[in-house]
């Protein structure tokens, strides 16, 4: 189906069911957030986080319907701008969009390898009353010697001799974004907050908006009559008519063809084998993440039984008293940190083939890899270097890797 076709098919849809439906002539995230300056709407659901750089005062994220009453992520401006460091609780607008635009946003990447103790000190000396640089030296200081990462690659790509310009675009962009807007009754283009006084559009956010949409008009694309981008307007689409009734026309939806989608009724070997399935769902979550690797590489001497180390194979046993041993007595934070290791171990097995995808344990070291990672940076701080083990390598799984890995396992 064509992309204007599907599209006008759900702007249909949704208003048939009473909902408002409005496009935007640039990127949406510009328009939610002038809806939400101008009180059109009270707040965003979104998964953008420029969103609430932009200005939104109110975002919903990660909204989950699996739980009993419904749970969500709100993120109150008010509340939480004095929480994205020490002392942005004072941070203007154009403070907060700095701040994304050296992180990184839609609009410019992070420069590759940049740290964030580095982009938090440039915001403390930038705020300081007592600093005498301009934005553009701070600028000018953090981008010495860097680059730009590479596209697609963890690497190192152009040198970013650029970078004061492209953060000024990107800000400029973010503050003044073009938007529709209805004023005096007439659908145009406008600046999301006024750009300065003797600027015009293109030196402000690097192109001329109403050039760009010379194609359209404001009144099509807002109301989704046309294309933004390219002025065509969206084919007409008629409703569907009741196949018992050619006078009727039906809502869209509202009649399945069951010779081309079957309707699958619940029967009791359904039920049963669904029902089989949330168990074993159910035994996996059960699963403890310390389960212990019982079964190690089998006859290693054994040339004619591999071609290569890269064969070397590691299968997941259940939880074993070694487990209940950690579980019953707290492990040290050596012993804990070792742990993560090893389930970091198991992950990079894991993306390398070298563990089934159907592994229980699979779906525990990557469901938790995000917490894995700030426990062992957390522990490495905590334990001596000497009585860690190091994270993983990068190469073959041979002998030499398989030892270090299972080394004092049964000790701790």
């Amino acid at each position: 189906m064509p992309s204007s076709l599907s599209s006008l098919t759900a702007v249909k849809v949704f208003r048939e069911h009473g909902h408002e439906v409005y496009g935007a002539p640039y990127e949406s995230d510009f328009q939610l957030v002038h809806w939400e300056l101008s009180g059109f709407t009270h707040g965003t659901y979104t998964i953008d986080s420029d969103i609430f750089a932009m200005g939104s005062k109110l975002m919903v994220d990660l909204i989950n319907f699996k739980s009993a009453t419904g749970k969500c992520k709100i993120l109150v401006r008010e509340e939480v701008l004095g929480k994205v460091m020490e002392g942005s609780e004072s941070w203007s607008e154009r403070d907060l969009i700095l701040y994304s635009a050296l992180s990184g946003c839609d609009f410019i990447d992070r420069l590759y390898r940049l740290e964030q103790t580095a982009i938090d000190a440039l915001m403390k000396e930038y705020k300081d009353p007592q600093n005498a640089k301009t934005l553009d030296q701070l600028l000018r200081d953090i981008s010495h010697d860097r680059h730009w990462p590479l596209v697609g690659e963890n690497k190192a790509g152009a040198p970013a001799t650029d970078f004061v310009e492209k953060v000024h675009r990107c800000m400029g962009l973010m503050l003044h974004a073009p938007v529709a807007a209805i004023i005096d009754g007439q659908y145009q283009i406008v600046p999301l907050r006024p750009y300065p006084a003797g600027k015009q559009w293109e030196e402000v956010i690097g192109f001329d908006p109403l050039v760009h949409f010379s194609k359209a008009t404001v009144d099509g694309a807002y109301n989704l009559t046309q294309w933004a981008r390219t002025g065509e307007a969206f084919p007409e689409i008629s409703r569907p008519i009741d196949p018992n009734n050619s006078s009727r026309a039906l809502p869209h939806g509202a009649h399945i063809d069951f010779d081309v989608i079957p309707k699958e009724l619940p029967t009791e070997e359904s039920k049963a084998i669904a029902a089989d399935a949330e168990a074993k769902a159910t035994d996996v979550k059960s699963i403890d993440l310390c389960q212990r690797v019982a079964e190690k590489v089998k006859d290693e001497k054994d040339a004619s039984k591999r071609q290569t180390n890269n064969d070397a194979k590691v299968t997941i046993a259940g939880i074993t008293t070694y487990n209940q041993k950690l579980v019953d007595e707290r492990p040290t934070n050596a012993a804990a940190l070792r742990k993560y290791h090893r389930h970091e171990r198991l992950h990079r097995m894991m993306k390398d083939g070298r563990i089934p995808k159907d592994s229980a344990m699979r779906y525990y070291v990557e469901h938790f890899e995000g917490d894995r990672a700030r426990k062992i940076e957390t522990l490495g701080n905590l334990v001596p270097e000497g009585e860690q083990l190091m994270g993983p390598k990068s190469g073959d799984y041979n002998s030499e890797y398989l030892d270090e890995y299972f080394k004092d396992y049964d000790a701790e």
